[in-house]
């Protein structure tokens, strides 16, 4: 069975590093691991990982589903904002940002520990997904991503 601490041992086999608390700015990557209809409960306590997600590199902690898997959960899925494009590239003037009642939560406070204390022992609810076209990081080429709701559950 997998559990949360085998894959923090996992992780940190892999290179990544236990860090204290949440202690940058978080860097907005497109690291889309949860699905409509998932949720868990933010632990009360929880263990900061850093690791390098192309040339940057990103803290997170591990978390278990309701389900029983356990995935890794990055803050900047509560801030993630892109443009929508069409074929060709060119903005349509609409822009996207993460939905939803914990979004909102973790917004309203300055940091994103601040942020992820708030919502400490709340249920969170991956209640809607919207599929969009925007630009990759180079601003390239056109590519899908997911934009989420994610809302406070009961």
């Amino acid at each position: 069975m997998v559990t949360v601490e085998t894959e923090e041992a996992r992780a940190i086999a892999l290179g990544d590093k236990k860090v204290g608390s949440f202690s940058k700015a978080i860097r907005n990557v497109d690291l889309q691991n949860f699905e409509k209809g998932e949720s868990f409960t933010m632990p009360t306590t929880f263990n900061v990982y850093a690791g390098k997600v192309g040339d940057s590199m990103v803290e997170y902690i591990f978390v278990k589903t309701d389900a029983g898997l356990v995935k890794r959960f990055y803050p900047s899925t509560f801030t993630k904002i892109r443009y929508v494009v069409n074929e060709d590239k060119t903005y349509t003037g609409e822009r996207k940002i993460t939905k939803g009642s914990a979004a909102e939560l973790y917004r309203s406070y300055a940091t994103v520990q601040e942020g992820m204390n708030a919502l400490a022992g709340k249920k969170i609810v991956f209640s809607d997904s919207e599929l969009i076209r925007t630009l990759n990081f180079n601003r390239d080429s056109v590519v899908n991503t997911t934009m989420l709701t994610i809302d406070l559950g009961e």
